[in-house]
């Protein structure tokens, strides 16, 4: 296609995304609508859970704002069909943009995830190139679940999160506060808006005595519907100052339904100028 032709499309493909963002929350409702029955939740955060989460970016933020992160690593996923070991490139915006390049034997698998418009948006490119849309239940979740710094759940000001605090437990032997966050969509039926809530709700563990996060959890979904979720948790370590000051977690280590993926971080670079089009190939 001529070079004109695909920004056309890709323009108004983006004005549909823009325009549409109702019709396809109201669609992903009425495929789970037995899901839907009325739910009590608070529509506004509490004041300790704010407090807290403002704690935790500040623990992690550094002395000059940040408007992206490119991570590189060692990577090892771990199943009951054994290991496979690769490296992988992470790369991060502050608008919620994030797109991680795992190298393995067979090649480069690609995840994209772009929250910065109204209606999320993922995708997975294989080994071959071969594009596979995430399930749209499956892209409330954070786009920063790899690291605390490009959280969009440790942004207290985001008038979609809700924090509720959930109180002090202990975990692995450290002091945590745990805290619920929750997408909420303003201005979309309320059906939508349990939805959403629903397939958003992330459970964040933060170190009661440094701030910094400990782990998260989060739920997956097939991509048919939003009916039972599989638990995702995401646990955080080493964590290393930047020369920017910000505070990073040279180890991450997701376990996906019994899954590992351990990552090993030996870089992190911060406002490196991450040009809009890396989130959109």
């Amino acid at each position: 296609m001529h070079r004109y032709g695909r920004r056309c499309v890709r323009s108004a493909q983006s004005v549909l995304l823009r325009l549409g963002s109702y019709l396809v929350i109201c669609l992903l409702v009425t495929i789970n609508q037995h899901l839907l029955a009325p739910a009590v939740f608070a529509q506004s955060s509490d004041a300790q859970a704010i407090a807290i989460v403002q704690s935790a970016a500040a623990a992690v933020s550094g002395s000059e704002p940040l408007n992206d992160i490119v991570l590189t690593g060692n990577v090892a996923s771990t199943s009951g069909a054994g290991t496979i070991s690769g490296s992988l490139v992470i790369k991060a915006t502050s608008k919620h943009q994030s797109r991680i390049d795992f190298t393995f034997g067979s090649g480069i698998v690609t995840e994209i995830r772009d929250s910065s418009t109204a209606v999320p948006s993922g995708r997975r490119i294989d080994s071959v190139g071969v594009v596979y849309p995430r399930a749209l239940q499956n892209c409330w979740s954070d786009v920063g679940w790899f690291s605390p710094v490009v959280s969009m759940f440790l942004t207290a000001s985001d008038p979609t999160v809700v924090f509720r605090y959930v109180g002090l437990e202990t975990r692995h032997g450290v002091s945590v506060n745990h805290v619920v966050a929750k997408r909420d969509v303003k201005n979309q039926p309320e059906a939508a808006r349990v939805l959403v809530r629903q397939v958003s709700t992330t459970d964040l563990f933060l170190d009661a005595t440094t701030a910094l996060p400990v782990a998260m959890k989060f739920n997956i979904y097939p991509d048919s519907s939003a009916q039972t979720g599989t638990p995702v948790t995401v646990e955080f370590g080493n964590y290393q100052q930047l020369a920017s000051g910000q505070n990073v977690p040279f180890h991450v280590s997701r376990n996906e339904a019994g899954t590992i993926t351990d990552i090993q971080i030996t870089s992190a670079v911060v406002n490196s100028g991450i040009p809009a089009s890396t989130f959109s190939n």
